[in-house]
């Protein structure tokens, strides 16, 4: 493999963003990363604030919180669901539809976001499995 801008040239390694071959005059070293040029460096300091931001912010998806929001929405789609249910119970009367379809959503939905924080939560800390 020779470097995109000296043909004759061996190349000793790739562009991480854009996968040109380049030689050790060419290469620029970049945190974590070999690039060919100063705007494929800029792309590669963003690409890396963008991993560190969601690696962040897994880490706090792991603190607990969202398990609270979904024990939350289950309780008002429980509390929803008994207000829809409640004529039908006490004079006999059909349901009320909308309150007891918004809180089967509610309550759906806080299962659903529950599971998968708790997916998240178990999930590795150093991206392995993947």
């Amino acid at each position: 493999m020779h470097c995109f801008s000296h043909p004759g040239t061996e190349a000793t390694g790739v562009c991480r963003v854009c996968g040109r071959a380049v030689c050790g005059a060419c290469a620029r070293v970049a945190p974590l990363a070999l690039t060919c040029s100063p705007a494929c460096e800029e792309r590669q300091r963003t690409y890396d604030t963008v991993i560190d931001f969601s690696s962040r912010s897994v880490a706090y998806q792991r603190g607990a919180r969202a398990p609270l929001y979904s024990v939350f929405l289950g309780g008002v789609g429980l509390i929803m669901m008994g207000v829809g249910l409640l004529p039908a119970v006490r004079y006999g009367v059909p349901p009320n539809w909308l309150p007891l379809l918004f809180g089967i959503f509610c309550l759906g939905f806080g299962v659903v976001l529950f599971r998968a924080m708790r997916r998240i939560a178990r999930a590795p800390a150093d991206g392995a499995g993947r």
